[in-house]
């Protein structure tokens, strides 16, 4: 899985295509991401380092930092967000604020 050298057109632009694609998504990602030894992973892009407890973290920065045109919008508020982390965070508030107003009428 890691080192792919998957290539990105920039054809995934919806939230849509990226669910529909994920697992080109993923090799996509760690085709920017190279094992330094044990534990230890590096962007490839910049030069980024984590260790094995850093490497979603590493993902997310490549997501959205190295994968340009690569969007999540909501489709609630139409916020535009630059990793899928970063929206299923954001869903998770929208559910939140939903539960809130029902518990509150």
């Amino acid at each position: 899985e890691e080192g792919n050298d998957a290539a990105y057109d920039g054809s995934m632009m919806t939230v849509a295509n990226a669910d529909a694609n994920k697992e080109y998504r993923k090799k996509l990602i760690w085709s920017k991401i190279l094992k330094l030894g044990v534990g230890s992973y590096q962007c490839t892009e910049c030069g980024l380092t984590k260790g094995t407890s850093g490497i979603t973290a590493l993902k997310n920065h490549v997501e959205s930092k190295h994968l340009p045109g690569l969007e999540y919008p909501c489709e609630i508020c139409g916020k535009i967000l630059t990793n899928s982390n970063q929206y299923n965070q954001h869903l998770t508030k929208h559910r939140n604020e939903e539960r809130n107003n029902l518990y509150q009428q």
